[in-house]
């Protein structure tokens, strides 16, 4: 079959269809020449995967087969689709993404290579690599606890409470929210804010974790209103995320406290004689949650 020669551009077929640029638009045709959309964008990719990359004011996301689009343009970079992982990347450093837009490997990292041998993917950060398997097995919460145990983290608030007794209560089973302690409410106290400014995917994939760990629980990474730049940056990350929200806590003193946390959060009173676990939560400071990632990562 020959198509006339009519098109500015144009792209061999893929999955069925062709993009082709008309009059400085873009779209996409069918075999019997028949336009199956048009698209508003800068640049696009072929289909791979049922999912084309595209370039509108400088930001890739992705478009599904019938023109609609499956992932916003929020990446600088973005590539094909490989075994429903595509690698993409935001602010110089790099991640990877399933099809539906979750992120699977954290973007922070300087280089990401798939290993064919290992069905992995090997992310690099400071000259340290990282295993990412791509075969489906997770670790268990026995793993998880384990590796926390050993690398000896105790709750970084203040308190030194072990971490793995606090991830396993008498009644796991109750266990729906796991609230991430962002609220810096002492006057002068940053270094939670720093850590979320510097190494904000540590502190999301660290919640992840402890979330694998208790089945149907959310998380939530409660903010003071005072650190808009925090709160902003990581509902960017967490758009459309359907495990982990953001909430923005009035600033006021004594915010941070665990019992009033949860209530702010949850609206779940708990006196003197309860603890979190009895009103179905986990509370984990900023400093904890990052160290549990670097136990369980790298």
């Amino acid at each position: 079959m020959v198509i006339p020669c009519i098109y500015d551009d144009a792209a061999p077929f893929q999955e069925g269809l062709a993009y082709f640029v008309k009059d400085g638009r873009y779209g996409f045709m069918r075999k019997d020449e028949s336009v199956a959309f048009y698209l508003g964008c800068d640049s696009i990719s072929s289909f791979q995967e049922e999912r084309a990359y595209f370039c509108m004011d400088g930001k890739y996301g992705y478009y599904d087969r019938k023109g609609n689009i499956a992932i916003e343009p929020v990446y600088s970079d973005a590539g094909y689709f490989r075994d429903g992982v595509a690698f993409v990347a935001l602010d110089g450093v790099k991640g990877a993404i399933d099809v539906n837009g979750n992120v699977i490997i954290p973007i922070m990292y300087d280089y990401l290579e798939r290993d064919l041998s290992r069905d992995s993917i090997i992310a690099t950060m400071d000259e340290k690599e990282v295993h990412y398997s791509l075969s489906g097995e997770e670790l268990t919460k026995e793993e998880i606890l384990d590796a926390i145990k050993k690398a000896g983290i105790v709750g970084m608030g203040g308190a030194g409470f072990p971490t793995h007794v606090k991830l396993s209560p008498k009644e796991p089973d109750k266990i729906d929210t796991i609230i991430v302690n962002a609220s810096e409410c002492e006057p002068y106290l940053t270094s939670d804010y720093r850590r979320l400014m510097d190494e904000a995917d540590k502190v999301i994939e660290g919640l992840r974790l402890v979330i694998s760990m208790f089945e149907g629980a959310k998380g939530i990474i409660a903010v003071e209103d005072n650190k808009p730049k925090a709160i902003k940056l990581l509902k960017d990350k967490l758009a459309g995320d359907k495990d982990i929200v953001v909430n923005s806590l009035k600033t006021k003193y004594p915010e941070g406290a665990e019992r009033q946390l949860i209530y702010a959060n949850t609206g779940r009173y708990i006196n003197s004689k309860m603890l979190p676990a009895d009103v179905g939560c986990i509370v984990d400071n900023v400093e904890t949650i990052t160290a549990i990632y670097n136990a369980v990562k790298l």
